[in-house]
């Protein structure tokens, strides 16, 4: 299988003994300013053993632009046909093999660098996070409502509660507009939170923009073996508040518990899908609950379904464009993947193609986010802008403030993603 392999992981590297010490040492639970009593407990970087068993892709109704008609369940990516390193055969029937959309991790000569990759200008500093509640930042999600904003959460420690921040244009040195918003369901029993990545798409009948929280790690939570979604409506007015209509989905996973901190929405048909963090392994298995698992759950948990492996290990964080063409999926930075070091997957959708398609195709490679002179330690958070012109991401805040906790913009520089995002004038 042809992947992709750009030539824009940026400048020199922390080597990777440098950052596994900070990833493990950083996550201790140190607290900044205001920090509005978050702990971590020092779990982020947990050992995952499950295994990640092979699914059928999704049925051509999770695609864009296709009917059953137009795209078989198992039709090759670009017209490729997979070799036998793509296909995985089932566990009961050798002779009947599962399009599975695992990615071949084996490089050879067809592992050549695409030139429709995107190419990253410099990252435009937006503002300081340092001094802010949210010194525990995990998780970041543009609106799709309300233009320039980004909803963004704490890790384990806080209470249920989400942020709007809005860089302020005119410092990029301080610190963004921050409003919180509690969530306070009349009678919830909601218990232990390691809220771990934030995502906005459509849900319900009318398909209304919605805030997805996904409170899918181990901190705190001993011997979980279940999770849970928070869905809110995205609040009309930005001024302070309490959300008091939440829906929660309790989910599990086939083959077992698995740390997550890694969740987008398929704007398309309204499926969330995790992202599963494993540090033994050096692939990270993608489970998806479809729109009517959302809409059916009740107090009984409901299964997700693996529907695709990608390379890469410590996986922190996801988000798919607003128009459903565009998915990135970073790591902590300084990860190798095809023998470049980089933060993490870029995969641009095609016509026809699933979710599950997208992930088994070809891939770009996200910047090194721990290269210098950037230095982003702990980084879990990562954004598309509203307008798809670049992306954004976010650390944790470092004890001492080792490392400046910085809001970027990366814009694209690409031909065809040539029009200003909303913070590159900045």
């Amino acid at each position: 299988m042809v992947k992709r392999r750009p030539a824009f992981c940026l400048g020199p590297f922390l080597t990777l003994a440098v950052l596994t010490f900070f990833l493990h040492a950083c996550g201790s639970g140190a607290s900044g300013p205001d920090s509005g009593n978050v702990v971590d407990s020092g779990s982020d970087v947990a050992m995952d053993a499950g295994h990640d068993l092979p699914q059928a892709d999704l049925p051509p109704s999770d695609s864009i632009d296709a009917s059953a008609a137009d795209v078989p369940a198992d039709a090759p990516v670009d017209g490729e046909t997979p070799d036998s390193g793509d296909i995985i055969a089932g566990p009961d029937d050798s002779s009947d093999p599962i399009d599975s959309s695992v990615v071949d991790l084996n490089e050879d000569d067809s592992d050549v660098a695409d030139p429709a990759c995107p190419v990253f200008d410099d990252p435009v500093v937006l503002s300081n996070m340092e001094g802010t509640v949210l010194t525990e930042l995990s998780g970041l999600a543009a609106s799709r409502i309300h233009e320039g904003v980004l909803w963004a959460h704490n890790d384990s420690g806080d209470s249920a509660r989400i942020f709007a921040v809005v860089p302020d244009p005119s410092q990029s040195s301080g610190p963004p507009l921050i409003t919180p918003f509690a969530f306070d369901s009349e009678g919830q029993t909601w218990g232990c939170f390691d809220w771990e990545d934030i995502a906005v798409g459509p849900f319900g009948p009318e398909g209304a923009s919605h805030i997805f929280v996904a409170d899918s790690g181990g901190n705190g939570c001993k011997d979980r073996t279940s999770y849970r979604l928070f869905i809110v409506a995205e609040p009309p007015v930005l001024a302070e508040g309490t959300i008091s209509e939440v829906t929660v989905v309790t989910y599990v996973y086939p083959d077992g518990p698995h740390d997550c901190e890694a969740v987008f929405v398929d704007p398309v048909d309204g499926s969330v899908y995790f992202v599963v963090k494993e540090e033994r392994i050096k692939t990270s298995g993608v489970y998806r609950l479809s729109a009517q698992d959302l809409a059916e759950a009740g107090t009984d948990p409901v299964t997700a379904t693996l529907v695709a492996t990608i390379p890469g290990q410590l996986v922190t964080g996801a988000d798919m464009s607003e128009d459903g063409r565009m998915l990135v999926i970073r790591n902590y930075g300084g990860q190798k993947i095809l023998d470049t070091l980089c933060g993490g997957l870029l995969f641009e959708r095609g016509d026809g193609e699933s979710v599950a398609d997208m992930l088994g195709g070809t891939f770009c490679l996200l910047p090194d986010f721990s290269g210098e002179p950037w230095i982003e330690i702990q980084g879990e958070a990562i954004a598309i802008s509203s307008d798809g012109a670049g992306l954004l991401t976010a650390p944790e805040y470092i004890l001492g403030g080792f490392v400046p906790q910085l809001l970027r913009f990366w814009p694209f520089s690409h031909s065809d993603r040539s029009r200003p995002g909303p913070f590159s004038s900045r």
